[in-house]
């Protein structure tokens, strides 16, 4: 019941985002798919077994980046306003909007995740970082960020990126188990590049 609601509610999300700016190199379908997988796995591995809650945290994963079809600065707000404008559609409680809500508010970066939950939706979203496609998809967001002028030469992106990684920490013992030995050597690996 569970998962044919949430395929129809996917492929809602996936309509929409085909809209998305072609110049969105990271922030795209792939990325949101990815975070949908991330999250429901962190959960898993966690000791989630609430079926009802790995589906609101597979609802958030799909909707953090939907504000991107408005804005790249507050996209996380915009996705909020996304998702309550389209839950009107969905089975879920207000209690449970307002979750969802404060789980899409948890993947900005500025944001300190306040419950195991919202610590799950930022590994989730960050979880390329200690992966061994962290390269391609690092250069993915590097294009994104010259084109929207976030950064201005790929000598600041470097710099950026690096003391990006350096401060960087996973949330979920799983997280740290599974991605934080990669994430080092991915570390070492720019360091020696952008000496």
């Amino acid at each position: 019941m569970l998962e044919n609601s949430f395929e129809k509610i996917k492929a809602r999300v996936i309509l929409k985002l085909k809209d998305l700016d072609p110049r969105l190199a990271y922030h795209d379908i792939a990325h949101t798919l990815d975070v949908v997988k991330q999250v429901e796995h962190i959960a898993r591995q966690e000791g989630v077994t609430d079926e009802r809650m790995i589906y609101l945290l597979r609802l958030a994963a799909l909707y953090h980046d939907t504000g991107f079809l408005y804005c790249y600065q507050g996209h996380e707000e915009e996705g909020c306003r996304i998702f309550r404008e389209d839950a009107k559609d969905y089975d879920v409680t207000e209690n449970e909007i307002q979750f969802i809500e404060k789980l899409i508010m948890a993947t900005l970066l500025s944001n300190t995740p306040h419950n195991h939950y919202e610590e799950m939706i930022r590994d989730a979203d960050l979880d390329y970082l200690g992966r061994k496609d962290f390269e391609e998809i690092s250069n993915r967001l590097r294009n994104e960020w010259l084109v929207f002028e976030i950064v201005g030469s790929q000598k600041e992106w470097e710099a950026k990126q690096l003391g990006f990684l350096k401060k960087h920490h996973y949330y979920t013992r799983s997280s740290i188990e599974r991605r934080e030995a990669v994430k080092q050597e991915n570390i070492r690996q720019l360091a020696t590049t952008t000496e």
